[in-house]
């Protein structure tokens, strides 16, 4: 990877990490009020793996006195710590070991320990979550949170453009194509185009290119997008090559001052990307000449 990729790599793992400390901050009450909030079609449609875990052991402070997550490696089929919270090293380094026994957790100040296979609907492994209390005895609430993690971990199976769809009310891109008869095909893209809602919208641009061919053109309309990300702007870089490739002009529609001009000058693409203020400047493709011919 040379320098340009890593910079604009860097620029896009800080806007994950701004992404799921913006969801985690915006459900963190929620979660620590009620475990079935790690189902909730809201938070599900926009958590990732890191987001899950954290939300997982967020939910949990309220249940248990400690916790910890372990998941299972799906190539090696191992459990490993993913996430912990108030556990002392000598229990968390035996948390995976048979040498784990009762004098451990009472030396640790713990006097009960439950601990919950999580599984998918199929029955598959996701992991276990260990609650650990200082009182012996029922706790209330474990059973539901195991359960609120299971499937909030099962979730993430899916792809995030399916679970973004459970809520309509979700950060997402709502994106329109329009295919005209005079080799202009247009897509319209509306909303938020980030990390979370990028790879789906890429799906959609890869699979209307791989459709154009020639003397086509395509233009993307993003004077109704709100927000554009690194991940965004690259999914359009991406979107753009593959045009190029296929001898198809690619043009993008933004007004002066849009943020698409911003970020497309952090990213700095080569060629660069033609960007236009509206379909005006949009070069069609030539039709061809149905005279008849002279006799």
């Amino acid at each position: 990877m040379d320098a340009h990729s890593r910079e604009q790599q860097n620029l896009i793992d800080a806007e994950i990490r701004a992404s799921r400390r913006d969801v985690l901050g915006a459900f963190r009450d929620r979660l620590r009020g009620d475990p079935g909030t790690l189902v909730a079609d809201d938070f599900l449609a926009l958590a990732d793996q890191q987001v899950v875990g954290t939300a997982i052991m967020i939910a949990a402070e309220t249940v248990a006195d400690a916790c910890a997550l372990q998941v299972r490696d799906p190539n090696t089929g191992l459990l490993r710590v993913a996430r912990h919270r108030g556990l002392p090293p000598a229990v968390l380094d035996r948390l995976d070991t048979i040498t784990m026994t009762p004098a451990v957790l009472r030396r640790a100040g713990f006097r009960a320990v439950s601990a919950h296979t999580l599984h998918d609907d199929r029955g598959d492994l996701l992991g276990v979550l260990s609650l650990h209390f200082r009182s012996a005895g029922r706790h209330p609430e474990q059973d539901r949170l195991a359960r609120a993690a299971a499937e909030a971990m099962a979730s993430l199976r899916s792809p995030p453009e399916l679970r973004l769809r459970r809520y309509a009310g979700a950060r997402t891109a709502d994106v329109t194509t329009v295919a005209s008869t005079d080799g202009t095909s247009t897509m319209v893209i509306r909303g938020a185009l980030d990390a979370i809602t990028a790879p789906g919208c890429a799906a959609q641009l890869e699979t209307l290119v791989a459709g154009l061919s020639g003397d086509a053109v395509l233009v993307v309309d993003l004077r109704e997008l709100d927000l554009l990300a690194v991940a965004g702007a690259r999914a359009l870089v991406a979107a753009a090559h593959a045009c190029e490739a296929r001898d198809v002009r690619c043009y993008l529609v933004a007004g002066p001052g849009h943020i698409v001009h911003t970020v497309l000058a952090r990213l700095a693409p080569q060629p660069p990307l033609t960007i236009v203020a509206d379909e005006s400047c949009v070069l069609t493709p030539a039709l061809p000449d149905r005279r008849p011919a002279a006799g």
